[in-house]
């Protein structure tokens, strides 16, 4: 609770968000980056001017993808720029 408190003090410009709530079957059901559901929760807390979803695509490990994360934090009300891989893009 009183990391709740501290964090609704940050004055936060720019989160990165990795997503794509990595596992491993040798480290069982620990994940490795943040699901929708994380996602939200922490775009809730911290309420950053801008955040920036990456690490969700491209590779066997992510178990959650953009369509099952854009769902998730669009009913959050949350607009997030998704970026094109390769694509430069000015923050």
């Amino acid at each position: 609770m009183r990391d709740a408190v501290l964090a609704r003090q940050l004055d936060v410009d720019l989160l990165i968000l990795h997503l794509g709530s990595v596992k491993f079957p040798l480290t069982g059901p620990l994940r490795y980056s943040m699901d929708g559901h994380d996602a939200t929760a922490l775009l809730e807390l911290l309420r950053p001017r801008v955040a920036i979803p990456v690490h969700y695509e491209g590779w066997s490990h992510f178990s959650e993808t953009r369509a099952d994360l854009q769902p998730a934090l669009d009913r959050g009300g949350h607009v997030v720029p998704w970026l094109t891989p390769g694509t430069r893009q000015d923050l």
